[in-house]
């Protein structure tokens, strides 16, 4: 386990985003927490998730995306409104007001192994929200930690813009016809070989493109670049953003 201080210096020292995941998974693990997202809402639908940082190793985010669950989440919708003022938000604070609708989302995150969880806010510059969330099976947390949580997650995405440059001045990455073929794919849950098969190339030529689609989406694995293509719309059967 290490301190907050000492989980500062690592960021600060982090080269990329791999080093910036590694040091917040050493950080958090002294509250038992198995998931964390670092997620920009932007101002309008085309980008609305701009290189999202996490666990992404995780079913959960994934499932969430294919689920359209943003559009009934209730959770997101409090720590979004006027009247929180941007303050953190528990899950199970806000699990007894809602519907049986809304409540579907919290159910089906507890059966990803997700019995509760925070979501901070961070109001950027240009008015987009960003948001930092933990959960892991069982939650016990206190004030104290709730604060030291929230000093992390703001000083997480101060590195995480730092070493993407300027995210706001980041557009939708453009691949290629094949590419985004091999992202569907991909999608499809198909392996490389049966990729290959079915396009009638290589498996080295699916290795190559899996590559460059990577780099493309700042992705670290298969369901890392599902979900941003799933965010930016670049899967087909993608479902709405709102």
């Amino acid at each position: 386990m290490i301190s907050l201080s000492q989980y500062f210096d690592l960021l600060e020292n982090a080269k990329s985003e791999e080093g910036l995941h590694q040091a917040t998974v050493l950080f958090l693990t002294k509250w038992r927490i198995e998931y964390f997202t670092l997620l920009t809402i932007g101002l309008d639908k085309s980008n609305a998730i701009r290189h999202p940082l996490g666990s992404f190793d995780h079913s959960w985010p994934l499932h969430y995306v294919r689920r359209n669950f943003r559009s009934r989440d209730a959770v997101l919708r409090h720590a979004l409104s006027q009247d929180n003022d941007m303050r953190p938000v528990r899950w199970s604070d806000i699990a007894p007001s809602m519907s049986l609708e809304e409540a579907t989302v919290l159910s089906e995150a507890k059966e990803h192994g997700l019995g509760d969880g925070i979501i901070f806010s961070i109001l950027n510059a240009n008015g987009s929200v960003t948001h930092f969330t933990v959960a892991s099976a069982e939650f016990d947390v206190s004030e104290e930690d709730i604060a030291i949580l929230e000093a992390a997650g703001k000083r997480l995405h101060f590195y995480h813009q730092k070493t993407l440059g300027n995210p706001e001045r980041i557009k939708v990455p453009k691949l290629s016809a094949r590419q985004n073929e091999i992202l569907n794919l991909m999608d499809k849950q198909l392996s490389r070989a049966a990729i290959a098969l079915e396009l009638g190339i290589s498996e080295e030529t699916v290795k190559s493109h899996t590559a460059a689609i990577y780099s493309a989406l700042k992705a670290m694995n298969i369901d890392h670049a599902c979900f941003i293509g799933l965010r930016l719309t670049l899967l087909s059967g993608t479902p709405p953003t709102g």
